[in-house]
């Protein structure tokens, strides 16, 4: 009988634990909003709170999760940025379920306390059962992941092909195997200086993604330089997989960049190094 009770109340407690995690939004736009508003990119962030007893406090939340994803998008984002349609979504962190042992043997000193006072015994152990079981009552850990549009107010705000490079980069972060090695090679322009700056825009936001390992541009130069290789023009996607096994990638980046009757453009292509197939490819106007 008391094993069969200790077993509910920990089964209880699990469903407690469970029933408490966090499932919230905020600031969300409307269709139209979101059609007329001028959206960079999306953000996240990650940290653990703790929820006194189990119950999420939902204001507190919010305004934790947008001052995390506005420091993370002025990290990312230059000029006058906010944040649109964020999503919380909370799972029990480690430490909450650190807790469902001392709950079960609180509440197993609790019962063979009762049966002890029952019997005329001194009731030391549903003192100690009772205080280990309100304590673990409290509340519990939460580790919450929060993900959020960033939108761009007023005029020039940012040097306008780095939308072209945020709408590329997340693109590739969506779509590229997380844990990959990624090298980017080059991008095609008559500009070489607006080249080099493309590819160090792109590599900071795939960086900061943290899904993925970057090879060292140092190393891409070394090669270069061993091989007799000229990577300012287009590069075919043989030529890309040999250079990319060279430097140890799973995947190469290539590109270029150019302007029509619309304005400019900037395409992205990253390619699988064994098989050197396009496994994603993205275009951004600016």
């Amino acid at each position: 009988m008391k094993n069969t009770l200790v077993s509910f109340l920990a089964f209880v407690v699990l469903i407690t634990l469970l029933a408490s995690c966090v499932s919230l939004e905020d600031r969300q736009m409307t269709w139209q909003e979101r059609s007329e508003a001028n959206i960079a990119g999306t953000v996240s962030a990650e940290f653990t709170t703790f929820q006194w007893f189990h119950i999420p406090a939902r204001e507190r939340l919010k305004q934790r999760a947008h001052r995390e994803l506005m420091a993370a998008a002025r990290q990312q984002f230059s000029g006058n940025v906010g944040i649109r349609n964020i999503t919380i979504v909370g799972s029990g962190s480690g430490w909450s379920f650190l807790q469902l042992p001392i709950l079960l043997f609180g509440v197993a000193g609790t019962i063979e306390g009762a049966v002890l006072i029952a019997r005329g015994y001194e009731g030391v152990s549903l003192i100690a059962g009772t205080a280990m079981s309100a304590v673990s009552s409290l509340g519990n850990f939460q580790r919450i992941t929060v993900t959020g549009d960033v939108v761009l107010f007023g005029e020039g705000t940012v040097v306008p092909v780095e939308n072209a490079v945020n709408y590329v980069a997340a693109t590739l972060i969506e779509s590229m195997p997380h844990g990959a090695n990624i090298a980017i090679l080059n991008i095609e322009s008559d500009d070489i200086g607006f080249a080099e700056t493309i590819m160090a825009q792109l590599e900071f936001r795939l960086f900061m993604s943290r899904n993925f390992t970057i090879v060292d541009r140092a190393r891409l130069d070394q090669i270069r330089e061993e091989q007799h290789l000229h990577l300012s023009g287009e590069v075919n996607d043989l030529s890309a997989a040999f250079i990319g096994h060279l430097l140890g990638a799973s995947i190469v980046i290539t590109g270029s960049t150019g302007r029509d009757a619309t304005g400019g453009w900037l395409l992205i292509r990253a390619l699988d190094v064994t098989t050197a197939q396009v496994i994603s490819m993205a275009m951004g106007r600016f």
